[in-house]
């Protein structure tokens, strides 16, 4: 499944594998698996419109390239304290409802999440993730040795974090919190059901 991060500066792209089939006791995710990461920056330069076709482009050969067969993105915030203009929020629609409705034309299945959904779902022991945290929180959830940030080098040649490496977190946790949320809403269901025969 593809997680999206979606922003006219950076989207965050993750793609997961799990076994929806697999349920453990521990950590009903032991079977998830994180098979591809990378940012992908939108070009502006020639306006919106040009920005729609080849971000579309981009995200359909990805789509097609791993068989994606579930497709979600965090949704846009509707206002954000001292950031909301619309000059902001109506760019950041339109890319995340143009992504969508390429999921819908190629039959696959799309959502959203929201921010507090995404990180909710991330909690380890009642602790929510912040947004520096959650790099940390997917290692922890998806058992991996370190998390694959991208480096780049600063005048004095040390390694530094490039900022981007916080999208692609992003795009991963809503990969990883909609199989979370996805995981609960079927163990609640089984739960009625059993209770129901009883």
């Amino acid at each position: 499944m593809l997680g999206l991060d979606a922003s006219t500066s950076t989207i965050g792209i993750g793609i997961i594998e799990f076994d929806e089939n697999y349920r453990s006791k521990d950590n009903p995710f032991d079977k998830s698996q994180l098979i591809y990461h990378e940012y992908y920056i939108p070009d502006k330069s020639n306006g919106i419109i040009h920005m729609l076709l080849t971000t579309r482009e981009y995200i359909q050969k990805l789509l097609l390239k791993y068989q994606i067969d579930v497709c979600v993105i965090e949704d846009y915030a509707r206002f954000m304290k001292g950031k909301s203009s619309a000059a902001t929020i109506i760019p950041l629609a339109i890319l995340n409802v143009t992504l969508r409705l390429l999921c819908f034309d190629m039959g696959i299945l799309q959502d959203a999440l929201n921010v507090r959904s995404i990180r909710s779902a991330l909690k380890i022991n009642k602790q929510t993730p912040k947004k520096e945290d959650i790099p940390d929180f997917l290692v922890h959830h998806l058992k991996l040795d370190e998390f694959p940030y991208y480096y780049k080098l600063n005048r004095k040649k040390e390694k530094i974090i490039r900022k981007e490496s916080y999208d692609v977190a992003d795009g991963v946790a809503v990969a990883l919190s909609w199989v979370i949320l996805r995981d609960r809403v079927v163990r609640n269901k089984k739960k009625k059901q059993r209770k129901k025969r009883l």
